[in-house]
């Protein structure tokens, strides 16, 4: 669905982009490299290796290398710059997650929700709403509306702000499989229209923590969306419902 009538709202909203944050970095160059190798020869497309070659090692990443590593993962991608890592907590500033690929750019989410980038170029600088993360996804039954303000730069670095209208819908349950095991998660379409622009986020959310375990989220016009995928939750020993 399309949103229409689009209302402007003159509320302000106060966005956060982590600064001063906290370091939470161990290792990081033994495990966010040596398990993105594991996460790349695994999902990402190769050419066919002949049948009688060995299998490299550290091909394939498993779940008990993730619970192993004792690390803070997420694997993102994002299609339009060929971007795909495995990438570790950095920092952490109030409810603000951090994390750091090898090549230094980051992500930063606050619950699930990226708020920032950096190392990009064309950076997400903030981004929030004018409700509680958790109230975006409270209600199977009804449709959320409320604001959403980006602040990004441009292809000439200077600063713009974009207002958008969105809403939030519950489409069902749906069970995703992250490294091997199944989820059954709850699906939300989040839709948002400005007066020159529109896209659509998608999120995988734990009903009861409301975690967001995988998301396709919109970071920047010329950049598009961002799939994530948490790997934190690996290390839990119950698989949550909705």
């Amino acid at each position: 669905m399309i949103l229409k009538n689009l209302v402007i709202f003159t509320c302000i909203l106060g966005l956060a982009a982590c600064s001063s944050e906290k370091s939470t970095e161990v290792g990081y160059n033994n495990v966010a490299k040596n398990l993105g190798k594991a996460v790349l020869a695994k999902v990402k497309p190769k050419k066919k290796a002949p049948q009688t070659a060995k299998k490299a090692e550290g091909e394939t990443l498993n779940r008990q290398m993730i619970v192993d590593s004792k690390a803070e993962l997420l694997l993102v991608k994002l299609d339009r710059v060929g971007l795909y890592n495995l990438i570790q907590k950095s920092g952490q500033n109030g409810t603000h997650t951090t994390y750091r690929a090898p090549t230094n750019y980051t992500v930063t989410l606050d619950r699930g929700l990226i708020t920032a980038t950096r190392g990009l170029g064309l950076d997400l600088m903030a981004q929030g709403t004018n409700i509680s993360i958790r109230s975006m996804f409270a209600n199977r039954t009804k449709e959320n509306t409320y604001i959403r303000k980006f602040r990004y730069l441009n292809t000439d670095s200077q600063l713009e702000t974009t207002q958008f209208i969105c809403i939030m819908s519950y489409e069902g349950q749906e069970t995703i499989n992250i490294i091997g095991l199944n989820y059954n998660t709850g699906k939300y379409l989040e839709q948002c229209q400005s007066e020159i622009s529109y896209f659509e986020n998608q999120y995988w959310v734990d009903r009861n923590t409301v975690t967001i375990w995988k998301s396709s989220q919109m970071i920047h016009p010329d950049l598009g969306t961002i799939t994530a995928v948490s790997y934190t939750h690996l290390t839990l020993p119950t698989i949550y419902s909705v």
